[in-house]
């Protein structure tokens, strides 16, 4: 659980008519988690408005407890949203643009490239070799990850991009689904055709 304080808190759920509390997490990173992402059964990320923390989950007894290992490299502004796809993390850093990570060895992630973005990067969605930006006011923003110490900006798209999802359609085509406002947007990208989805 994500306490609005800046905790993250561990319970018990064996019983949910009764949750007991286990433990409580503080970080150096700053309060208020906006996204957890558990990699793997032993490592979770957690982003803040100061950074992304490494915890390593111990398991005393049945009861896996999370324990920071640090900061990711390149986080030390607000961390918004959290994509993974295979070993790569991409990381939504608000004003500060957006950063990629390698996952090579989960408990150090390498720093492999950051860029900035004309907004404010407010989620981000990884798929095959493309990120894909909520970039607030700036609207949608796509990075060709070909060369991931590079990112490359080959589209966008003009509209309010508060948050991005991607699905598939029936031809297995990514499609990314951008929250306007009030109302959700659906884009195909096609990087045939540079520059708009």
């Amino acid at each position: 659980l994500a306490a609005h304080g800046g905790d993250l808190m561990v319970a018990d759920l064996s019983d949910p008519s009764a949750p007991a509390l286990l433990m409580s997490l503080g970080s150096p990173s700053g309060q208020f988690i906006s996204h957890l992402l558990p990699l793997n059964d032993q490592v979770v990320y957690a982003s803040r408005e100061g950074g992304i923390d490494v915890l390593r989950l111990t398991a005393p007894g049945e009861v896996r407890l999370p324990a920071l290992l640090g900061i990711l490299p390149g986080a030390a502004s607000e961390s918004t949203d959290i994509a993974l796809e295979g070993d790569r993390l991409a990381l939504a850093l608000g004003a500060s643009g957006i950063a990629l990570l390698s996952l090579s060895d989960p408990h150090q992630p390498a720093l492999l490239s950051a860029a900035d973005t004309p907004g404010e990067a407010l989620a981000v969605a990884l798929a095959e070799e493309f990120l894909y930006v909520a970039d607030g006011v700036c609207g949608l923003r796509v990075f060709d990850l070909s060369d991931p110490a590079q990112p490359l900006e080959t589209g966008y798209w003009r509209g309010y991009a508060g948050d991005v999802a991607l699905m598939r359609d029936e031809q297995n085509r990514v499609l990314a689904v951008v929250e306007g406002g009030d109302h959700l947007v659906s884009l195909r990208y096609d990087a045939s055709l540079p520059a708009v989805p």
